[in-house]
């Protein structure tokens, strides 16, 4: 987070360090927060936006809160990704990784990312799925212990969600 100035002052520090892309952490997960969470309002995001733009550099944000989506397509990030849907609720470790909530697809922020241009980058990686698809296969040579049951249900729980 910052101030509008101080934004547009990272923006141009990391251009000048020669980066291709900014990266924003819109919603927490990756370095930390709650994942359900918005750390940017659409106008600092906007600022992000318009100041990598003059650099002629990509926005990608880092969003897996159906609020932090929802403003970084009225920003204009180029790239949203994750788009998880994460809301406000209850946290839970969901049988491993860090704590998160539920996934709640809102047709509404879809709407607006829609009609956005901004473009989705959906990694079923931050969503553990190879983690359940090791553990399928590890399931196929012999018995789950249960620890490793339970990261596979909870998993498994968060992609329910989704659908």
């Amino acid at each position: 987070a910052g101030t509008i100035p101080e934004i547009r002052a990272r923006v141009r520090a990391m251009a000048e360090r020669g980066v291709d892309v900014i990266k924003v952490v819109s919603s927490g997960g990756s370095t930390g927060g709650d994942p359900g969470r918005s750390t940017y309002g659409v106008e600092e995001l906007r600022a992000a936006v318009d100041e990598a733009h003059k650099l002629g550099l990509t926005v990608v944000a880092h969003s897996r809160a159906a609020e932090s989506i929802r403003r970084c397509a009225e920003a204009g990030v180029d790239v949203i990704a994750h788009v998880e849907f994460l809301g406000d609720g209850p946290m839970g470790s969901f049988g491993g990784g860090a704590p998160t909530s539920l996934p709640a697809f809102d047709p509404a922020v879809a709407e607006i990312v829609a009609a956005s241009g901004s473009q989705l980058d959906v990694n079923p990686h931050s969503s553990g799925w190879d983690t359940i698809v090791a553990l399928r296969a590890v399931a196929a040579e012999r018995p789950l212990r249960p620890e490793e049951a339970a990261v596979v249900e909870g998993l498994e729980q968060i992609g329910r969600a989704h659908v």
